[in-house]
């Protein structure tokens, strides 16, 4: 019950007038086959997992963020959140890790048998469910498209079922499945902690963002001293 937590995220909701297929059920289904490759090993995991199903993504991340004030007792236990939003072929080759810079290279190795390259970045991110834990400096990641554009029909009403490839799907869950379960089945110290108020003000600084991030008003979410 001590152990530190691991949280695997998606959003359930959809934007607007699109019908969502790949954002965010693909994100859903990339979640649910994470865990059904994890669950054969549950008894052997040294750390705890949870997979969360968010609302209200489209409209501010209102879901996460509300788990965000609603488990302040346990900030300091979240060692690592990934958010899984809008998958496809390109997300399946990058991870983009957001305050966690000291855990790069260590993220790096635990993706090198992966059944194709995948590449781990320290980005800026502030557009999905991870904000909240940003806001209060938990280390947090995604699949990230590292080259390439979001498909045309995002967020739109062309964003249908038809358009969703399932072996894509497949191959992000698989290779982030192998990642989160080298992470749970080891007590190793994880390279990135959490991160102070002033370390993320220091973060948004360093990305030049500090001033977009107080005009989407993210900063009332900013970490307490």
């Amino acid at each position: 019950e001590d152990a530190p937590i691991i949280i695997i995220s998606a959003h359930l909701d959809g934007y607007d007038i699109s019908p969502s297929a790949s954002d965010n059920m693909t994100g859903i289904c990339c979640m649910l086959e994470m865990l059904n490759a994890l669950a054969p090993f549950e008894e052997q995991f040294k750390r705890r997992l949870r997979v969360i199903a968010f609302t209200g993504e489209e409209l501010g991340f209102l879901g996460s963020r509300a788990y965000v004030e609603q488990h302040v007792d346990e900030h300091d236990d979240i060692m690592f959140q990934f958010n899984m939003d809008t998958v496809f072929d390109q997300t399946a080759k990058g991870v983009a890790m957001f305050w966690c810079r000291p855990a790069i290279a260590y993220m790096q190795s635990l993706l090198v048998d992966a059944d194709r390259p995948v590449t781990v970045v320290d980005m800026l991110g502030m557009s999905s469910d991870y904000v909240p834990f940003e806001l209060q400096g938990i280390p947090t990641a995604r699949p990230a498209m590292l080259s390439g554009a979001f498909p045309t029909y995002h967020h739109t009403p062309g964003d249908t079922v038809d358009k969703v490839q399932p072996e894509e799907i497949k191959r992000n869950a698989m290779g982030f499945a192998q990642m989160i379960l080298r992470l749970l089945l080891t007590d190793e110290p994880f390279p990135a902690t959490r991160l102070t108020r002033d370390e993320i003000i220091a973060e948004m600084h360093r990305w030049h963002c500090y001033e977009q991030w107080q005009s989407c008003g993210y900063l009332s979410m900013l970490r307490e001293q």
